[in-house]
């Protein structure tokens, strides 16, 4: 109903485990639907994981390749030598040797490279990009996280915080006035919030702030 009469909202929470302890897990899963612009700075795992999820996978190519190499070497040696002798019985010898030597030596190499190309989808995001986000910090005013759109897509930002404002002319008006601390509570609407926007409540609308005014300790 909020939406279609154009109701827009900007909510800020520091990670879902606090929304979920807050309000339910259910209601959680629904206020992330509708969420338009989801901006999230370092996060806890689960935050990094709803955020991730939210922006959803992208298909691309995987480049894999491999390399090989192989290097061999042989080396032979061998010798030889050999001794003759002859006698006569009307006197006289002869003796001789000889003798002789081979080598060898033997070099290989071989080398092997490549490539295969795979479509694979992955998560567009990794939580770990989250979770290992720096703090925003003073010292070096710098601020930067995650955005997504589903009309612009997903992008990482990094950029300056407190010289930002600093550097913004004067405001033209004065600041507002705080609210008293009882109206820090955001309670369930009433009957005069439903005369005074001139809407009229069904039944399943009425049974639901019963049931919230239930829990509160309340009376509708």
């Amino acid at each position: 109903r909020g939406r279609g009469a154009g109701f827009g909202a900007i909510y800020a929470a520091q990670g879902t485990p606090g929304l979920i302890n807050k309000w339910g897990e259910g209601r959680v899963k629904e206020l992330l639907d509708l969420v338009s612009t989801w901006v999230a700075l370092s996060s806890g795992p689960d935050t990094a994981e709803a955020f991730c999820r939210a922006v959803g996978e992208v298909e691309g190519l995987q480049k894999s390749y491999g390399y090989s190499y192989t290097n061999g070497y042989s080396e032979t040696h061998s010798t030889s030598w050999g001794k003759s002798g002859s006698h006569s019985y009307k006197g006289g010898s002869s003796s001789g040797w000889s003798s002789g030597g081979s080598s060898s030596r033997t070099t290989s190499s071989s080398q092997t490279y490549s490539e295969n190309f795979s479509l694979v989808t992955k998560k567009a995001i990794l939580p770990s990009e989250l979770t290992g986000l720096p703090y925003a910090s003073e010292q070096n005013d710098n601020i930067c996280g995650f955005a997504f759109n589903p009309e612009v897509g997903a992008f990482e930002f990094d950029a300056p915080f407190l010289s930002h404002f600093r550097g913004l002319p004067p405001p033209r008006l004065g600041p507002m006035p705080l609210r008293p601390d009882r109206d820090q509570r955001l309670m369930p609407w009433t009957r005069e919030d439903f005369d005074r926007l001139k809407l009229k409540p069904d039944p399943d609308l009425i049974d639901a702030m019963k049931t919230t005014y239930d829990e509160m300790g309340g009376a509708l």
